[in-house]
Formats: C-alpha cells, structure tokens, sequence
C-alpha cells in the first residue's frame, strides 16, 4: 500500500480545499482486503451510531479509485409489494494516514435527482422564416 495527497472539501470560500495523505491499494489483493477490513469498521461504527447515513444492514464496499471506497446497499425486495431495489452509493470512504496514526473518512453521496419532463415552452419550434411546403407550379 501506499500514500497520496489529494485534496478535500473545495468550497468557494476555500478553493484550495485541504490537502491530505490518503491510503491507496496497488494490487488487487490489497484492494479486496481493504474493502473486507472496511466493512467490518464500517459496520462497527453503524452500530455505535458514528455513521450518519442511510446504511442499510446489509451492504458492502467497492473500491472506486485513488485510494476511496463506496458503501453500496445490498440489492433487496421491497417489504411492502416485493418490487427489486437495486443497490445504491451511500457513502464515500477513505482511510487517512496522518503520521503514525489512520482515520476512515467519509462523505454522503449525493441522490441524482430525475431528469425532468420537458415542458410544452422547452419543446423546439419551427422555424418562423421557413418556405411553405406548397410547391409552385410552372
């Protein structure tokens, strides 16, 4: 495993955000452990309430890239008509080494909202300068 600096919480008061060391996995073997580690710390701070998301009691961790990992809801039916919801990102989370010492940090992913139905005024227009499909006769 290794360290990169990446840089978090870009707002337009602070552009340069805050840069941190963040633990990356370089093989596939280091991949799969962190997230099987990950769970299990994920699942312990659930229980003691440390995990302010919608985490349902069944789910599991994705490595996503440059050292962060997503928190995916398991794929169920529904309790009230046993319709499939699909898995879900319910967090993102990183592992942040700070000298001696390593935190999890985490951060909501935000719900897509639908795209909208186009109204009647955002439907396109025909073209007001455009000949009469009357054709002249000779």
């Amino acid at each position: 495993m290794k360290t990169e600096k990446i840089t978090v919480n870009a707002t337009p008061q602070q552009p340069k955000g805050v840069e941190i060391d963040i633990v990356q996995p370089e093989g596939k073997t280091e991949e799969r452990l962190l997230c099987y580690l990950l769970t299990s710390h994920i699942a312990l701070m659930k229980q003691r309430d440390q995990m302010p998301y919608e985490l349902s009691d069944q789910f599991h961790i994705d490595h996503h890239r440059d050292g962060t990992f997503i928190a995916m809801s398991q794929p169920s039916t529904e309790e009230t008509g046993g319709y499939y919801t699909p898995p879900k990102p319910v967090a993102i989370i990183g592992i942040r080494a700070d000298g001696p010492r390593f935190d999890i940090i985490h951060a909501a992913v935000p719900e897509q909202q639908p795209a909208a139905m186009p109204t009647p005024d955002d439907t396109p227009q025909p073209n007001s300068d455009s000949k009469d499909d009357k054709t002249e006769k000779k």
